[in-house]
């Protein structure tokens, strides 16, 4: 799973090179955090992922600065808990859809 800030409207220059480095490692699946949510380095991984042949698995989880952190840790407020729940359905059904293609 790739979590990340959105840094001047996109993704930050680090993990662009770790993209671009570490093929084998990279994983499946994205966060975004920031002030507007993290939509506009979503946009960008996402193109970026589809380049790499990795699998897009909606609906993205958007945390804004503002109003999800709290303190040490992410609060888990009721507009997050189903898009959550909808997002790990989608990653289980498309980890069982993949596997052939991931060995």
């Amino acid at each position: 799973m790739v979590i990340t800030p959105e840094c001047n409207h996109g993704i930050p220059g680090v993990l662009k090179n770790a993209f671009d480095h570490l093929h084998a490692e990279r994983g499946d699946r994205l966060v975004a955090y920031g002030v507007a949510g993290g939509a506009r380095s979503l946009d960008q991984l996402r193109v970026l992922s589809w380049v790499l042949g990795m699998a897009d698995v909606m609906p993205q989880v958007e945390l804004s600065l503002f109003e999800d952190f709290a303190g040490d840790g992410v609060l888990a407020v009721g507009r997050h808990v189903q898009t959550l729940r909808q997002l790990f359905d989608k990653v289980e059904g498309w980890s069982s859809a993949l596997l052939s293609l991931r060995s």
